[in-house]
């Protein structure tokens, strides 16, 4: 059920950092521009051979990664809201409506780029585990 249990990787380094931003950038998990002034995570990791950087807004960083780490002990990037809607379908099948229920406000939320509902140039409060 875990994306991150099939995947096949070999992680050289790893460093992690929380920024505030100077300019705008894109989420790499929801694609919503992160403003500048904003708090994001960052994470550059050398794997395979390859370095790279990817930056996440805080929404995503702290609602379905954090979920996904805690729940399935990893995740991979730019696959998040796939992973959490297969843990959606998963809850439904085995009847864990409530657990359904709290990842699909996860999902909504990365499909409206965390905008607020009342005002679309606010955004959601950050979500709680």
């Amino acid at each position: 059920m875990c994306m991150a249990d099939a995947a096949d990787w070999n992680i050289e380094f790893s460093v992690k950092s929380n920024p505030k931003a100077r300019k705008e950038h894109a989420c790499y998990e929801c694609a919503r521009t992160i403003r500048p002034g904003e708090n994001y995570e960052k994470i550059s990791q050398k794997c395979d051979g390859y370095v790279e950087t990817y930056k996440t807004c805080m929404h995503c960083a702290s609602g379905p990664k954090a979920w996904l780490i805690e729940h399935c002990n990893g995740y991979l990037f730019g696959g998040i809201s796939e992973d959490i809607r297969e843990h959606i379908e998963a809850f439904r099948w085995e009847g864990r409506y409530a657990d359904s229920m709290r990842m699909a406000r996860l999902c909504v939320g990365m499909r409206r780029g965390w905008k607020s509902f009342k005002d679309p140039d606010a955004l959601m409060r950050l979500p709680k585990l």
